[in-house]
């Protein structure tokens, strides 16, 4: 055997035996080849919790009280009082109209009223001594109590030139300066108490059974 034929030999011996291989590898296929290894298992530990129901909504926070400051009557603005965004006290002069003719008109009706009660008195003397009649004395006491009657409505008008704080709150931005003519149906200023506000909110009607007074509130 020479080399040449020793070679051939040893080649044909190695395929025959990569064939051999590769026939038993296909004839295994889809065969377990060992054991597997543990199945991978998540858990969850349960605990008992408390749940909140919150229900959450928007909202608008609403001053506690709120006026638009207007004229009981129609006249011209001599004074303001006030500075826009300053607070105020319950009762506090804000705004003055002109009402210089009503006072003139109280001051002759005041002059009226002595003059008249000075006729009833000389009238009630006269009584007594039976020196004038029932019916004079009446006219004279109708006369005076007509007067004051008069006197309270002055003092009336009067009033309603001047407007005063409703509440103590905050006045806000004025729409008149002085010496502007208003009427009833102008608008002056407005005037807020925001100590304590409101919230005002809505929730659904599913929740509405579930709500009672005194629950908690987060704004």
């Amino acid at each position: 055997m020479n080399k040449k034929q020793f070679i051939y030999i040893l080649f044909s011996g190695l395929l025959f035996s990569l064939s051999c291989g590769k026939r038993k590898s296909a004839s295994d296929v889809g065969q377990p080849t060992g054991p597997k290894g543990p199945a991978s298992v998540e858990g969850f530990i349960l605990q008992p919790q408390k749940l909140s129901n919150e229900v959450r909504t928007s909202g608008t926070i609403l001053a506690f009280e709120e006026v638009e400051l207007h004229a009981e009557v129609s006249g011209r603005i001599i004074s303001i009082s006030f500075k826009e965004g300053s607070k105020v006290k319950k009762g506090d002069l804000l705004v003055k109209l002109y009402d210089e003719d009503l006072k003139a008109q109280l001051r002759k009706t005041l002059s009226q009223v002595a003059l008249s009660q000075g006729q009833l008195d000389r009238q009630q003397e006269l009584i007594k001594t039976s020196a004038t009649s029932q019916q004079e004395f009446d006219i004279a006491s109708n006369q005076l109590n007509t007067l004051k009657a008069d006197v309270e409505v002055i003092r009336s008008a009067i009033s309603k030139t001047e407007i005063h704080a409703p509440f103590s709150g905050v006045v806000g931005l004025r729409y008149v300066s002085e010496g502007s003519y208003v009427t009833p149906a102008s608008r002056i200023a407005a005037i807020q108490n925001i100590n304590p506000v409101k919230i005002d909110f809505s929730i659904p009607e599913k929740y509405a059974t579930e709500v009672e007074t005194g629950d908690d509130v987060s704004f």
